[in-house]
């Protein structure tokens, strides 16, 4: 247990680090780098964590090398997603009347016919890959300045539950899932975490929840898959 000095000197130095964080240009950086990242489907979500659970942000080959100048590591296995391919296709069907919306009939009593165009789509299978199967320059980061050295582990956490808006608390979660924010209620990190780990997902969890004080509402945040927005 650290002593009240050196929690509430470190309770500062980490308060007036969120305040700057979200004040500062890193973090509308990280904000703007996070949104160029691929909307995925719960299908392709779910297809992606079946085949890399801890994978945290993802996009195809030429996605790094343009976007982020990173490339994929050689060796590294792709991560096969479905990737949709849009179709035209051109019907001949009834000619609705659109205030009856029943068939328009001729006089010969028959339905008259007309061309639609639908617009529909097939699936192709797609490789993309997960950020630490790349290498090239680094993408913003919110917590490496603000974990730094944890030799006062327990003073630091002490600190962190002090600035959360929500109670945190160490219960198991799953190996791919280092936390979870759920707003209104609590943060809960994986028991078991090396320190360092520990640190960087508490902080994690913590920016969820402030962003989330006021927009209101009450959902769940997982620290794993953080980078797929599911639609």
């Amino acid at each position: 247990m650290a002593d009240s000095t050196q929690a509430k000197e470190i309770t500062a130095k980490l308060e007036q680090g969120m305040q700057k964080l979200f004040n500062s240009e890193a973090y509308a950086d990280y904000l703007r780098t996070m949104s160029r990242f691929h909307k995925y489907s719960t299908r392709n979500t779910l297809l992606i964590h079946m085949q890399k659970p801890d994978a945290f942000l993802v996009g195809g080959f030429n996605f790094w090398k343009t976007n982020f100048n990173r490339h994929v590591m050689k060796g590294e296995k792709a991560i096969k997603i479905l990737a949709p391919i849009p179709l035209k296709i051109t019907k001949e069907l009834d000619k609705i009347d659109p205030v009856t919306q029943r068939p328009i009939i001729d006089e010969n009593g028959k339905p008259l016919r007309e061309e639609i165009e639908i617009k529909t789509a097939r699936f192709k299978t797609v490789n993309v890959f997960d950020v630490s199967q790349t290498a090239g320059e680094p993408l913003p980061s919110l917590v490496q300045d603000l974990t730094g050295n944890v030799a006062q582990y327990e003073a630091f956490i002490e600190a962190l539950r002090a600035v959360s808006p929500l109670p945190i608390v160490f219960e198991p979660l799953p190996e791919d899932t280092d936390g979870q924010c759920i707003f209104g209620e609590k943060i809960i990190i994986r028991e078991g975490m090396n320190e360092v780990q520990t640190i960087s997902t508490v902080i994690h969890e913590i920016v969820h929840a402030k962003i989330h004080v006021t927009a209101g509402g009450r959902v769940r945040h997982d620290a794993s898959l953080a980078g797929i927005s599911v639609q």
